[in-house]
């Protein structure tokens, strides 16, 4: 079972990214322009969306 989770991007190589728990996992140009220690949604393997202080949500 996967989960949606941020994790915070630590190397880029190619479309592949290394994430802070060790996990490679791949993107798409459609996410935008990926730097070294921006956060983002993995789903599994897959990177979903970047994360930023515009789409994150505090009560």
């Amino acid at each position: 079972m996967c989960f949606i989770r941020p994790l915070q991007i630590i190397k880029i190589k190619g479309n592949e990214v290394v994430l802070e728990n060790g996990i490679k996992a791949y993107y798409d140009r459609k996410i935008g322009v990926l730097k070294r220690k921006d956060k983002v949604l993995v789903y599994g393997n897959l990177v979903m969306q970047k994360v930023n202080k515009l789409n994150t949500y505090h009560e």
